[in-house]
């Protein structure tokens, strides 16, 4: 019976040693199934470890209609006859249409055959920024579906003539 009593006392302490020790310290312990996951993760796939977007490009290009505005992948940029220098007139509906050019990378770059000066952007009256040549809010046609296609030069809409060649420099501002 005394052995019988040593061996409950024995189980008893040897079974609290096991409840009780992963309490005891799980501090700087690490979860093997959790270390692993962590060490597979692609940064590439995380947005915190994405790169940015480059800045948007604006250059001159040429087309059966003279030089037109194109952006870094080359799809066609125009401008709205109801705009001014520094004023976006095209929202809601319109801009829906004719998506204004943003440049999430930062300040929006000159490509081949424009210069630092020409480039810019403004802000919208929205409070978003929108990229500028000559001052000029500078747009993409949604149904230009690719690089190199100018639909939209020349179209009538939304109260105003749309075009894809690059607007003169206002008075002045050279």
């Amino acid at each position: 019976m005394r052995s019988h009593a040593i061996s409950s006392a024995l189980a008893l302490v040897v079974g609290l040693f096991i409840v009780l020790s992963p309490m005891a310290s799980t501090a700087g312990q690490i979860n093997p199934t959790t270390a692993l996951a962590a060490a597979q993760e692609d940064p590439a796939e995380d947005s915190e470890y994405a790169p940015p977007p480059p800045p948007a490009m604006v250059s001159v290009a040429a087309s059966p209609f003279g030089t037109k505005l194109v952006d870094r992948p080359g799809r066609t940029l125009y401008v709205f006859s109801l705009d001014a220098p520094g004023i976006s007139t095209c929202d809601r509906e319109c801009a829906a249409v004719w998506v204004p050019l943003r440049s999430y990378g930062g300040k929006p770059q000159p490509g081949p055959g424009v210069t630092a000066p020409e480039v810019g952007n403004i802000q919208r009256p929205d409070g978003s920024e929108q990229v500028t040549y000559n001052g000029y809010p500078l747009y993409v046609y949604r149904d230009d579906s690719g690089p190199g296609q100018s639909n939209g030069h020349g179209r009538s809409e939304f109260g105003g003539r749309w075009s894809a060649q690059p607007p003169p420099a206002p008075p002045g501002s050279r």
